[in-house]
């Protein structure tokens, strides 16, 4: 078996919360939910599930909040296309080996 390296990406690769608050404007503001700065930071750092019952809880939003989750990390999975990663130190994650400069995969799934 290949050995396999896991890493948080927030901060350490790559800046991702760009990516997050943009995929959360877009899939929000359909349903009604127009979300500015200062509301994406009162969730910030919260897991994607307890950020999305945050909002179901106090908004009226007439959706699936599993179906909102979902595409919500489909669109990061999206928005992370193309990002460059940071520079990393000499370390075990300089020389892991990232396809064209890209995570191999990206693929939504649910938690349960």
């Amino acid at each position: 078996m290949q050995p396999t390296v896991l890493f948080d990406l927030d901060g350490l690769l790559i800046d991702s919360e760009p990516v997050w608050d943009a995929a959360k404007r877009e899939v929000f503001g359909p349903l009604g939910l127009h979300l500015t700065s200062e509301m994406q930071a009162a969730t910030r750092g919260l897991r994607q599930r307890d950020m999305v019952a945050y909002w179901f809880d106090r908004t009226t939003l007439r959706a699936d909040p599993d179906d909102v989750e979902q595409q919500i990390v489909a669109a990061v999975c999206r928005g992370l296309e193309g990002v460059a990663l940071k520079p990393a130190p000499n370390t075990p994650l300089r020389r892991a080996r990232v396809h064209r400069g890209r995570w191999p995969s990206c693929r939504p799934r649910r938690s349960r």
